[in-house]
């Protein structure tokens, strides 16, 4: 599935300088296209790293002890896609090979923050992070069966379906409410740069809990990821005026997930919205993927109406780990197992206004799943690349690496100073670099084979280490780092 390469063989892809003490650079990349989001440089240029950070952008090839040669190609920072989930090694694998250098479980989070960074210490391939998830905050406090822990993320597996609709739908009361704040807030002390609020799987939190949580946020200068509410007739654009209220109100950086699902029908009207809050000074921000059909649990409270369906509705669900159609009966079957499912649903349109958008975000909302996937598991950012900017022209290549690098760093560095290093390519910044072919790139997962890998991205470097090459990956390399704020207890 994925091409091997041992570092030594990898190594023999570099052209070494004939004179080691005439390097100057430990790695360097010539004759590459050259493209900064920030400052718009778009130009051949040769650049040089040492110790983990772009040293030199010169006019001039540039001699080092490791050399890419990358003409005809295009060099970029790496992408940052700041919702994932079930991080480790197969997810940073699928990550890396589609140009990503950066990830972070920020919708979902963890419970236990200290425990899910110490369970990829020294053991990363890219660079990585996690919130403090309010939804695993609700689960600990209103849950009977406490939900199990694997690697600080709460697991839903030992939880029946009955339970967890019971949990989703119980506003808190005063004691309760303070119990989940303090389990949020312990995150944040230990370095969580965001909260996750996953608000529509838990739709018996009032606004004044979820403001509460916005503005526990703001106190400690972190940002919230939010899954807005579900659409509903009654209070008509509430999930959207939620975020933009917290952002506002509370003075937290919101951020909503896949705004393409979360919005559907009105989704231009949605990027007016955002666009009118961003004007006025709000920090609001929102991202989207490039498929026109998502996945999430079977077991998810999303669905709890799913008796009442008409039987063709089933037919729009597919079960991730075979791929078969649901019918009533089925549904329910695995409702009761629980598990992923494929959801067929949303129109080319609204995922192309939201992609093309200039400000919006790129990211997979996708992650591992041992049994089956989704192809924005795998696809992700080559598609953008491939489909929407060399196939339909409705972005330009310039647009989309802002979408897929700077802006995502631009939105967090307030709250992961970190994160002010990265999403550029420029002199002083953290070398993590994604070198691509213009021509080819292009995502070739399906939902029959998710895990297929994109072609055209040549090479990865992640903290000045090229863990990529056009042979597969360099085993052993694991210079990913922590996305985390020093403690504070």
């Amino acid at each position: 599935m994925w091409k091997m390469a041992l570092a030594a063989a990898a190594a023999a892809q570099f052209c070494f300088a004939a004179n080691a003490s005439a390097a100057t650079y430990e790695l360097v990349v010539n004759n590459g296209r050259v493209i900064d989001p920030e400052t718009g440089l778009d130009a051949v240029r040769h650049v040089g790293i040492s110790k983990g950070a772009i040293a030199k952008i010169s006019k001039r090839p540039l001699n080092g002890a490791m050399a890419i040669d990358a003409e005809g190609l295009v060099v970029a920072p790496g992408f940052i896609d700041r919702n994932t989930y079930v991080l480790g090694p197969e997810l940073f694998r699928l990550r890396a090979a589609d140009g990503v250098t950066t990830v972070f479980n920020f919708e979902e989070g963890a419970n236990d923050v200290p425990a899910a960074y110490a369970a990829l210490k020294g053991e990363a391939l890219i660079n990585y992070g996690f919130s403090s998830s309010w939804g695993g905050a609700r689960l600990a406090v209103l849950g009977e069966t406490p939900p199990k822990i694997n690697k600080g993320v709460a697991e839903l597996g030992n939880i029946g379906p009955d339970e967890l609709e019971k949990i989703a739908n119980a506003p808190l009361d005063k004691d309760q409410l303070a119990a989940v704040l303090a389990i949020v807030e312990q995150g944040l002390k230990d370095g969580a740069p965001a909260v996750g609020l996953g608000i529509e799987y838990m739709p018996g939190a009032t606004m004044t809990e979820v403001m509460a949580v916005f503005e526990l946020a703001a106190r400690y200068g972190r940002a919230a990821q939010v899954h807005p509410r579900k659409w509903d007739a009654t209070s008509d654009y509430a999930y959207i005026y939620e975020p933009i209220a917290g952002a506002l109100l509370a003075g937290a950086a919101v951020h909503v997930s896949h705004l393409n699902s979360s919005a559907a029908d009105y989704v231009e009207r949605n990027l007016k919205q955002l666009d009118a809050a961003r004007a006025a000074g709000v920090a609001v921000t929102a991202e989207c993927y490039p498929y026109t059909a998502g996945m999430n649990d079977i077991r998810s409270e999303m669905w709890a109406d799913w008796r009442d369906w008409p039987e063709e509705r089933f037919r729009n669900y597919q079960w991730s780990a075979t791929g078969e159609r649901l019918s009533r009966e089925s549904f329910e079957k695995y409702r009761e197992k629980g598990g992923l499912i494929i959801i067929h649903w949303m129109k080319d349109e609204w995922v192309d206004a939201c992609v093309a958008h200039p400000e919006t975000q790129i990211a997979s909302d996708g992650g591992w799943d041992e049994g089956g996937g989704h192809p924005r598991d795998a696809g992700t950012f080559s598609r953008v690349l491939g489909r929407y900017v060399r196939e339909t022209g409705r972005l330009s290549l310039p647009a989309a690496i802002r979408k897929m690098s700077y802006l995502p760093a631009k939105s967090l560095e307030d709250a992961a100073p970190q994160m002010a290093r990265k999403g550029r390519l420029q002199e002083g910044m953290d070398a993590d670099i994604v070198v691509f072919d213009p021509a080819t790139v292009l995502d070739l997962a399906t939902y029959a084979q998710p895990r297929l890998a994109p072609e055209g991205i040549e090479w990865v470097i992640v903290g000045g280490v090229a863990i990529m090459t056009p042979d597969g990956f360099i085993e052993g390399a694991n210079p990913g780092k922590a996305i985390r704020l020093p403690d504070i207890n």
